[in-house]
């Protein structure tokens, strides 16, 4: 019987740990999404031309249009608005600082519920599913489908994926009974008993007249020869 239960016990173990990294698997993806969002803001406000997958859409494109429309991208740029009678007329600074903050505003929602559902919970982590099915909606409607996008499409599918799953695994989580580890009794349990033992002074107490008596006897006379060594 005890043989079946440490079976039940390890099974259940191990199911525990998969479930657990599936939750952290899903944290660490959404950190990812952070930290590559990060980088792609930064690199479109240094007129950078290289883009990182993995990222959210929402704040790349809040700041596309701050850093557009506040004319900070090269003249050339803006030259094929003029055949066409429009010249572009940039909204400065202001606009930029504030489609900036708002760029940054979004990426701490996420950074928020990554710190947050930290310890399984798993709220947090619902709410960053949500706001990323929002974010890959706008992916959709902004960028449309084309041989730009399948591939941000198909990783924002992945990380709807991975949030989804580590969302389910807390909730086998949850479910899975607690167990506890027994040491049961006479199954390879040692126990050691410690007995009080108590000090006795096994020591005869001399006397000073004992020592008198005895020093007759216990004198060697240094004068016999056989009596010296």
């Amino acid at each position: 019987m005890g043989i079946f239960d440490k079976n039940v016990t390890g099974k259940q173990m191990d199911e525990r740990a998969s479930l657990q990294y599936k939750y952290n698997n899903a944290r660490t993806n959404l950190l990812l999404v952070v930290v590559f969002t990060v980088i792609n803001i930064i690199l479109l406000i240094a007129n950078g031309t290289s883009y990182f997958l993995f990222s959210a859409s929402v704040p790349y494109y809040v700041m596309l249009f701050g850093v557009i429309l506040s004319g900070r991208l090269p003249a050339d740029v803006y030259e094929e608005f003029i055949p066409y009678g429009y010249v572009f007329q940039g909204l400065g600074d202001g606009f930029f600082a504030a489609m900036l903050i708002i760029s940054l505003i979004f990426v701490g929602i996420y950074l928020i519920c990554w710190i947050f559902s930290k310890k399984n919970k798993v709220g947090w982590l619902i709410a960053a599913l949500v706001l990323f099915s929002v974010d890959t909606v706008a992916l959709l409607i902004i960028g449309g489908i084309s041989a730009d996008t399948i591939i941000d499409i198909l990783f924002h599918a992945w990380v709807l994926f991975d949030l989804g799953r580590g969302i389910a695994a807390y909730s086998k989580l949850k479910k899975l009974p607690v167990t506890e580890v027994t040491v049961a009794e006479n199954e390879g349990a040692a126990e050691v008993i410690a007995e009080d033992v108590p000090i006795e002074n096994t020591a005869e107490t001399v006397t000073p007249a004992e020592i008198t008596e005895n020093s007759v006897e216990n004198r060697v006379d240094a004068s016999d020869d056989t009596n010296f060594i």
